[in-house]
């Protein structure tokens, strides 16, 4: 202890730097935590020390930036930016930025790789990045063939699902070598779009005439029948716009890849708020195809799904917490004999549920979430194998939970869990042990 000009000194060594703690009265805090330490971090051996600064990496016209995102094409590192209503590419070095789009939804979006490409969830319009061009999946959208072995006449068997992203759809037909009208599966199609006999192409008019209120094709020429043994010879691609069907995808606000035993093969969306506890299911490496009948409904319409982590070969599809229901769904994939994918969702966990689509995270293997009531870890009961939420940031809660966070961002950096909110940032040190109100 020393004095200067009448002002009383006081130093405190710490060996072990281990953060702040606003549980607990400030005259009873632990000797290797802080009741204040504003901008302060630990080094790798524990020793406080000023966190790093920050720089601007671009600037942009004044307008929020919605989302960003560090892609890879031939080797290539992209960065995308949502700034405003329009989307920007950037590289990493002095090559000017180029605009790629404009007219986006004002507002925040999230994206995720899969199969080459960026899939980019507005909630307006579903969009793809294939290292050159941006645009609307529902402009390349898949089209299905959807009927195979149908006759003339109707029936048939069914092939592919309708994909929601298009109103475009293809049938199979086995000619009878007689049959001059073709019926279509719907009546009041929008457009015959193409005609394929044996291969070769029809001109509608001169080959064929469309009834479209009927669903029918009347050919000038009946078809020829193919070879005994012989496959379908006659393929109609037709436009049917189902009311709704596209909106079911391009309103979703966020998704994640992820498949059978935890593979990366398929994108699994949400944030539609016309279907707040329902997720949907794209095809096989494939986000331009998303048949009708793939999708879930998680648990009840009264809370939303939020987001999802992977839990080992599970997904994790966590919702908003009603304080009655499980606010955790596991979903599990497997092959069926057909050699088609089957997903099932059973409920887990209750009690911890998310606020915000951008407050996920993780540390090292461990999955965080963060909730109304704090930062919370998905993991396994030590004794039991069942998993459960543990909390995570019981020392910083008393204002943390001062906080509005359903506009909080939270990110990993350098081995920790940060979040963004009203000018703040909070940090969880993933060097630090985990942080129960024991210790």
């Amino acid at each position: 202890m020393a004095k200067r000009s009448g002002t009383t000194i006081r130093t405190k060594k710490y060996e072990r730097f281990r953060g702040v703690d606003f549980s607990t009265d400030p005259a009873l805090v632990d000797d290797a935590r802080s009741p204040w330490a504003p901008n302060m971090v630990a080094d790798n051996g524990g020793m406080p020390e000023k966190r790093p600064g920050w720089r601007i990496v671009k600037q942009f016209e004044s307008a929020a930036v919605n989302g960003i995102w560090n892609v890879e094409f031939s080797g290539v590192k992209h960065l995308i930016a949502h700034v405003g209503t329009k989307l920007y590419r950037w590289y990493e070095d002095d090559t000017p930025s180029v605009q790629l789009m404009s007219d986006l939804p004002n507002r925040r979006t999230t994206a995720v790789y899969m199969g080459g490409y960026l899939w980019i969830f507005t909630g307006v319009k579903l969009l793809r990045y294939d290292g050159e061009t941006a645009g609307k999946v529902s402009d390349v959208a898949y089209v299905p063939l959807t009927i195979i072995g149908r006759d003339p006449s109707g029936g048939g068997q069914v092939y592919e699902a309708v994909n929601l992203m298009s109103g475009k759809q293809k049938i199979g037909v086995l000619a009878d070598g007689t049959s001059k009208t073709y019926i279509l599966p719907y009546k009041d199609v929008n457009s015959v779009d193409l005609v394929e006999v044996d291969g070769v192409t029809k001109s509608a008019g001169s080959d064929y005439t469309v009834n479209l209120s009927k669903g029918e094709i009347v050919f000038t020429t009946a078809p020829a029948k193919p070879a005994l043994g012989a496959e379908d010879n006659v393929f109609i691609t037709f436009t049917k716009v189902i009311e709704g069907y596209n909106d079911k995808i391009d309103k979703c606000t966020t998704a994640i890849v992820w498949g059978v035993s935890g593979s990366s093969d398929r994108i699994i969306c949400t944030g539609n708020k016309d279907y707040q506890n329902q997720d949907f299911i794209s095809g096989f490496s494939d986000g331009t195809y998303w048949p009708d009948l793939n999708y879930a409904t998680v648990g009840t319409d009264e809370t939303a799904i939020v987001g999802y982590r992977r839990s080992g070969e599970f997904l994790a599809i966590i919702k908003e917490d009603n304080g009655q229901d499980s606010t955790i769904f596991l979903r599990s994939g497997l092959v069926n004999d057909d050699g088609e994918a089957v997903f099932s969702v059973k409920p887990c966990i209750s009690g911890a549920g998310a606020v915000t689509i951008f407050g996920f995270g993780n540390i090292d293997d461990e999955q965080l979430i963060l909730t109304g009531t704090g930062v919370y870890a998905i993991t396994t009961n030590s004794l039991t194998a069942e998993r459960i939420v543990q909390n995570r940031s019981y020392r910083v809660d008393p204002k943390l939970m001062t906080e509005d966070l359903t506009d909080a961002v939270s990110c990993n950096f350098d081995n920790s869990y940060l979040i963004f909110v009203n000018n703040h940032v909070y940090g969880l040190d993933g060097k630090q042990q985990k942080s129960y109100p024991n210790r």
